[in-house]
């Protein structure tokens, strides 16, 4: 099982272990992780699922479709190691992958 660390904007640190296949939202609401709210329920239709990738995991992650860039170019927050985490599905390559909460 691959571990994913969250990090939330205060700074709390959450490792948890992760299911290969499911999304990091998923993952995220399994394990409680505060701060991830999936409103439209891993749709790609809002960004209340905005995370921000640790630069050593972005290569193990697909590019972003033109949905989700959609999505992320309408959220000022929003950098270039922006994702929304209903679209980052976990692959044994994520493991020890760092998530940050904005």
């Amino acid at each position: 099982m691959p571990r994913i660390r969250f990090i939330d904007r205060l700074g709390t640190e959450r490792t948890v272990d992760a299911d290969v296949d499911v999304s990091l939202v998923e993952v995220a609401i399994a394990h409680g992780i505060p701060g991830i709210a999936a409103e439209c329920g891993g749709c790609c239709l809002c960004h209340t699922c905005h995370v921000r990738i640790g630069f050593d995991g972005m290569p193990a992650i697909p590019a972003p479709s033109d949905s989700e860039l959609n999505m992320l170019d309408h959220m000022p927050e929003s950098r270039y190691n922006s994702r929304l985490a209903c679209r980052i599905f976990v692959t044994n390559a994520l493991d020890g992958l760092v998530v940050r909460i904005p």
